[in-house]
């Protein structure tokens, strides 16, 4: 009778942990790119900036898509923010030119508790179907904040 119950045990936990590998893989590793990056450039002395979407992660900072305008007033750039950031962290955007049927991970950097707490921006032209979300990774668990489109 004891090994019957170690035996359904062990389906519970191999069941358990298919379930969480299959609800993190969407949000880990981006779709097959029908995008590219292109030229990512710094946010720091971005104006005019704006919380596009956001998620608050288990310690409570908040992952934030953004959008700002570079100081030549050029279009409007996204990237991933976040307030502070510490060692063993990593920030990126996932890009989309197709209302995020497809998604290329651009920028992906290691953070540091003394480096920047955002991303390298990409240009997003103002259409609908040209999206950009934030992303983080920290002890192997990534999140992504919902898409910013249009």
């Amino acid at each position: 009778m004891r090994e019957i119950g170690k035996f359904h045990s062990l389906q519970a936990i191999a069941f358990s942990a298919t379930l969480l590998a299959a609800l993190l893989a969407p949000m880990a590793a981006p779709a097959h790119a029908a995008a590219s990056c292109g030229s990512l450039i710094s946010p720091y002395h971005f104006t005019n900036k704006h919380r596009k979407a956001w998620l608050v992660l288990p310690d409570g900072r908040s992952l934030e898509t953004r959008s700002g305008t570079p100081s030549t007033g050029t279009g409007t750039y996204g990237y991933a923010w976040i307030p502070s950031s510490k060692s063993g962290e990593y920030i990126w955007i996932d890009y989309s030119e197709n209302s995020h049927k497809d998604w290329v991970q651009c920028g992906l950097q290691a953070m540091s508790s003394t480096g920047p707490n955002y991303s390298r921006a990409r240009f997003k032209a103002a259409s609908s179907s040209v999206c950009i979300r934030a992303g983080y990774r920290y002890g192997g668990i990534s999140y992504v904040t919902s898409w910013w489109c249009g």
